[in-house]
C-alpha cells in the first residue's frame, strides 16, 4: 500500500512540474489532452484485465445504480478539480503550488476535528511540523524572489541593416 501510496505522489509531482515544459498550452488544454491519454490509457488497461480475468466489467444495472456518484466522481472530482489545480499551478508556479497541495492533509485533519474527532497528542505534533515546514519553506522561496534581481541592461536599438531588413541573413552568419 506505502508503494502505491509514493507512486500517487511521485506521479502527481511529475504531472504538475510536467505543465511547466507547454507554457503555451492553456490549463484547459493541458486538462483535456492529459485528461483524455489517462482515460484512454485506464481503458487499456481495463480491457487487458477483463481479457486476462483479473476483473470483470461491471453490469450495466451496477453502473446505472452508481450513476450520480459516477458523475460527481467524473465531473467534479476528476474535471473541475484538475482544472481547477491546473490553472493554480499556472499561477503560483509548481513550486508553491506543492507547497499548497501538502496542506491538504492538514485540512482533512481539521475537518475531523470539527465533526467530532479527538486527536492524540503526536498527531497534533506532526500537524504542527508539517504546517511549521510548510510556512518555513514558503518563506525561504519568498525571500530568495524577493532578493534584488541583477541589473539588466536597456535594450538597444538593432542598427545593423541586414538584421533589420533580413533577418535570415543574420541566421546565416
Amino acid at each position: 500500500m506505502q508503494l502505491l501510496m509514493i507512486g500517487a505522489v511521485l506521479g502527481w509531482a511529475f504531472y504538475t512540474h510536467g505543465a511547466s515544459r507547454f507554457p503555451e498550452w492553456s490549463a484547459l488544454r493541458y486538462t483535456t489532452l492529459t485528461a483524455v491519454a489517462g482515460m484512454l490509457a485506464m481503458l487499456a488497461a481495463s480491457a487487458v484485465a477483463d481479457l486476462t480475468g483479473l476483473q470483470h466489467a461491471p453490469a450495466a444495472a451496477d453502473l446505472v445504480a452508481i450513476a450520480p456518484q459516477l458523475a460527481y466522481a467524473v465531473l467534479v472530482a476528476a474535471v473541475l478539480a484538475v482544472l481547477a489545480w491546473n490553472t493554480g499551478v499556472r499561477r503560483l508556479g509548481p513550486a508553491d503550488a506543492a507547497l499548497f497541495m501538502n496542506l491538504v492533509p492538514v485540512a482533512t485533519f481539521a475537518v475531523q476535528i470539527l465533526r467530532g474527532y479527538r486527536p492524540v497528542a503526536v498527531e497534533l505534533v506532526g500537524a504542527g511540523l508539517t504546517i511549521a515546514a510548510l510556512v518555513a519553506a514558503n518563506l525561504v522561496t519568498r525571500t530568495r524572489s524577493a532578493a534584488p534581481a541583477t541589473t539588466v541592461p536597456e535594450p538597444v536599438a538593432v542598427v545593423d541593416r541586414p538584421a533589420v531588413v533580413d533577418p535570415v541573413a543574420v541566421v546565416g552568419r
